[in-house]
């Protein structure tokens, strides 16, 4: 066991030695990074997405429900939380022109979720397995309710719109459109 010990430590000091071309070298300048600039990008996110795992369903006493999993990404691609206000708007399989749908869209199918709390945005977060949002809609419009109980397949449009001021105080709008599933 003693004569792996000089060579492990021979091992650990090589790999010190070397230079990574990226970072540079003692005494050399260090690239200025401005910290806000790079922190407002990375934190703040930049997509939300309607996760595949978004559908409808017939609850056991009949009922209906949308459950939908929704996703903010940074700029790198990546999960992260925002504090703001998401807006679910379900419109009939019938629109057309899913970007342009404010003209066809029913009164009782849209719903806005408020995630401003901390508290209230980390329940709805699933950090453990999907690390999506996860919400359960079951006050849906007669249409809608329809169409889950039916074996219709043209599917309505589900438009997801997250609403959050970022770090620089401006306040911002990211939104996605997708057919819904069963």
């Amino acid at each position: 066991m003693r004569p792996l010990v000089p060579a492990t430590l021979a091992l650990f000091a090589a790999a010190g030695c070397g230079s990574s071309p990226s970072m540079p070298r003692a005494g050399e300048p260090r690239p200025h990074i401005p910290a806000a600039t790079f922190a407002s990008d990375a934190l703040c996110p930049s997509r939300v997405l309607i996760h595949p795992l978004s559908r409808a369903a017939v609850l056991p006493d009949g009922g209906a429900v949308l459950i939908i999993h929704t996703e903010l990404l940074d700029r790198f691609n990546q999960n992260t939380h925002a504090l703001g206000r998401l807006r679910l708007t379900v419109l009939p399989p019938t629109s057309i022109g899913i970007g342009d749908h404010a003209a066809e869209q029913p009164p009782d199918s849209t719903w806005i979720i408020d995630l401003a709390d901390p508290e209230a945005n980390a329940r709805l977060y699933d950090d453990l397995v999907t690390r999506t949002y996860i919400f359960r809609l079951t006050d849906l419009p007669n249409w809608l309710s329809e169409w889950v109980a039916s074996s219709d397949t043209d599917s309505p449009i589900l438009n997801a719109e997250f609403e959050f001021t970022g770090l620089d105080g401006v306040p911002h709008t990211i939104s996605t459109t997708t057919r819904l599933a069963r």
